[in-house]
């Protein structure tokens, strides 16, 4: 195979606008109404990249990643001290006030669409999340989104719990 070289010109648009048909194999285009980077495959079809379209500055102990096609990815850590005193069944202690196990996350996600919580502890008991939910409200015209879970252990206790969370789900 030769190899020339020549300059790389890069489609630009509205992805709405774009007629894939007219690009030849292996040409650029960049949407700007969407912020996505494609290259037309040999098989007549884009292949699009998943560009960020923006996140967090790295410092704190949230952090968030929004892509162009509407998906973002949350997640944060945090330690607190937790009081497993209601008890369930014969094995398992429940934290009594569940206000306190939430998170606000950095940006809202819209719960219309699917999204997919995780929480773990670290700690030095035996701890599990029973399940992970999330709620919002609005006020003023302005979302917020918080994450609610529920620890569970199998000891009447209170410990010292590292908290980590992470979600999937949509922005727009």
């Amino acid at each position: 195979m030769a190899v020339t070289q020549q300059r790389i010109l890069i489609r630009r648009g509205n992805r709405s606008d774009l007629v894939v048909s007219n690009l030849q194999p292996g040409e650029p285009a960049l949407c700007l109404d969407t912020n996505q980077f494609g290259i037309k495959g040999s098989s007549g079809n884009m292949l699009w990249a998943q560009a960020l379209v923006d996140k967090d500055d790295g410092t704190g102990s949230t952090h968030y990643e929004k892509y162009a096609d509407g998906r973002i990815h949350e997640w944060g850590s945090y330690q607190m001290n937790i009081a497993f005193t209601i008890k369930y069944g014969d094995t398992i202690w429940f934290h009594s006030d569940t206000n306190d196990t939430v998170v606000t996350l950095p940006i809202p996600i819209d719960i219309s669409k699917s999204y997919s919580p995780s929480v773990f502890f670290n700690s030095s008991g035996v701890l599990w999340c029973a399940n992970a939910a999330v709620e919002n409200t609005t006020s003023n015209g302005n979302t917020v989104s918080k994450l609610h879970y529920r620890a569970a252990s199998g000891a009447q206790t209170t410990i010292s719990v590292y908290i980590y969370w992470s979600i999937w789900g949509f922005w727009k």
